[in-house]
């Protein structure tokens, strides 16, 4: 089997979706044999005779690919297989061998598996961060517009502190709660609202929008904008 070298799949067989695939938590053997040559698992069921024919077939390249089949599956087998349980492996930790066995890695493969294929975020932690942040942050500008109407500080240098702290709000919102900028009316600032509730903390829902939309004011173009 030479090292990173393409498989043709015969036209018999069908091509996988590989955006499709990488979405599996994971794959047994058998699945990660045939996406490793370029095949799509669903479309080919044990002892297929179009498998079976094509190790006798009198075109070349589909002798190679039915000989690559077998190879990859040896190679499967003998790393993650086990003789007394059935074994799935990771799309990540399969491409990875692939890689590091350099072996050919089917257009697609990796970029939809990099895509799909990550670690869990802990989502709780994070909104928990973003919690404490925006307290703080909701408080901060609170200060600053007293201290503006007061006339204790400088309105431009309120005005920029006050325009970071909504950076910072606006940010921790979408990264945190998942706030969408240009979505239509959203349930986070209530949601926000209610976590700040829980902690001793009172903000209406309209003014956390209040500062939500300020701070989306403040967020660069996106693309095509």
């Amino acid at each position: 089997m030479a090292d990173l070298e393409a498989v043709i799949l015969p036209k018999v067989l069908q091509a996988p979706d590989y955006t499709f695939w990488a979405r599996a938590k994971r794959w047994s053997e058998d699945e990660a044999t045939l996406l490793a040559v370029g095949c799509d698992p669903s479309s080919v069921h044990d002892h297929d005779p179009r498998i079976i024919n094509l190790r006798h077939s009198k075109d070349a390249e589909e002798k190679i690919f039915a000989l690559r089949l077998e190879q990859m599956s040896v190679l499967v087998e003998r790393h993650f297989g086990n003789p007394h349980f059935r074994v799935d492996v990771a799309p990540t930790q399969f491409v990875e061998w692939l890689q590091h066995m350099k072996l050919w890695v089917p257009p697609g493969m990796a970029e939809a598996v990099g895509t799909f294929d990550r670690p869990p975020v802990d989502w709780q932690s994070r909104a928990l961060e973003s919690e404490q942040h925006v307290e703080t942050l909701a408080k901060r500008v609170n200060d600053l517009e007293a201290a503006i109407a007061d006339g204790a500080i400088n309105n431009s240098a309120a005005t920029r502190e006050r325009d970071s702290l909504l950076k910072l709000v606006i940010g921790m919102a979408v990264g945190g709660y998942g706030f969408d900028p240009k979505g239509g009316r959203s349930p986070i600032p209530a949601q926000i609202a209610t976590d700040m509730q829980t902690r001793g903390l009172s903000l209406s829902d309209d003014t956390i929008r209040k500062y939500l939309r300020e701070g989306a004011e403040l967020l660069p173009p996106t693309e095509g904008e």
